[in-house]
């Protein structure tokens, strides 16, 4: 018997759309907005492009890229929401240059992930699943599947500049 595996594709798509609707739950406080279209759009081109940029490489290097962006992008929507909590203003990367700071406020910034201790166990919860079921993941895109997750990903590109210029 075997067992099918996991498309990076749809994996990829309802990791980021998990990591977007804990952000909204925690962080904004309203999921449900005009911008919720714009953003599945973005997510699934965002998806489309990764999983083919991904597949094109060798299983063992598709893997590694694979866990390495999903460890950075867990890792940018914890510090997203814990900085939102805590500062009520989105993270941005001039942000960062303030970090020789903030290593004054150890203390403070320790409180502050323990406070918000419940949405940083859900967000490395698809991290911790895609480590136990990775041998379920078929990093390697086929050949069939690389020109329709690609054509994917350009049409939702193209819909979300339409959207975005027409509205």
């Amino acid at each position: 018997m075997t067992r099918k595996k996991i498309y990076m594709f749809p994996l990829l798509l309802g990791i980021l759309f998990y990591f977007e609707s804990l952000f909204r739950i925690f962080a904004v406080e309203r999921f449900f907005s005009s911008s919720i279209f714009i953003l599945f759009f973005y997510i699934l081109f965002l998806s489309g492009l990764l999983s083919f940029v991904i597949g094109q490489f060798q299983t063992k290097i598709s893997k590694f890229l694979f866990n390495l962006i999903l460890i950075i992008i867990t890792i940018w929507y914890t510090i997203e929401i814990v900085f939102k909590n805590c500062f009520r203003v989105y993270f941005s990367v001039s942000s960062c240059f303030f970090a020789d700071q903030a290593l004054s406020f150890t203390d403070k910034i320790l409180e502050l992930i323990l406070v918000n201790i419940i949405p940083v166990l859900l967000l490395f919860l698809p991290l911790l699943l895609v480590f136990i079921f990775q041998k379920h993941i078929l990093f390697k895109l086929p050949a069939n599947n690389k020109s329709s997750t690609l054509m994917i990903g350009l049409i939702s590109y193209f819909i979300l500049l339409f959207i975005l210029f027409y509205s």
